[in-house]
């Protein structure tokens, strides 16, 4: 998944504030708390099966809209950015708070960088395909 790629990518190597099996153990722990972060590369298996579940239940929705709503595939660059930023204040709104997972601070450049991730990498890519597949 290309987001998960970008984030790897940023938050491991640009910006050193997680590790690969962070990443998705920090995923795997909103269902299992702390716990996840000792359970090795099984609870990163689950994180990243949680996050592919996640992406693809978002994804799936998107379709489902634009079945009913014409308009998301006639501007699907402006609609899957917006779509992306609406599943990334979600997702942080929302789902996290209701789950396990620790909570930690985002400075400005790393709210941007979960803001493109979510919108060039996630949001704008599934607007494209449906558009693609829809059409």
């Amino acid at each position: 998944m290309a987001i998960d790629s970008y984030l790897a990518v940023t938050l491991i190597w640009i910006f050193h504030r997680a590790t690969f099996r962070g990443m998705f153990q920090w995923d795997a722990s909103n269902a299992l708390g702390d716990a996840a972060y000792g359970g090795g590369w099984g609870t990163v298996a689950l994180g990243m099966a949680m996050h592919l579940v996640v992406s693809t239940i978002w994804a799936t929705a998107f379709v489902v809209a634009a079945t009913r709503i014409p308009a998301l595939l006639r501007q699907p660059l402006v609609f899957g950015a917006l779509f992306g930023l609406v599943v990334m204040l979600f997702m942080a709104h929302v789902v996290v708070p209701l789950g396990h997972a620790a909570k930690f601070p985002q400075p400005l450049p790393i709210f941007i960088n979960q803001l493109v991730a979510h919108v060039v990498f996630f949001g704008i890519p599934v607007a494209l395909v449906a558009k693609r597949t829809l059409e």
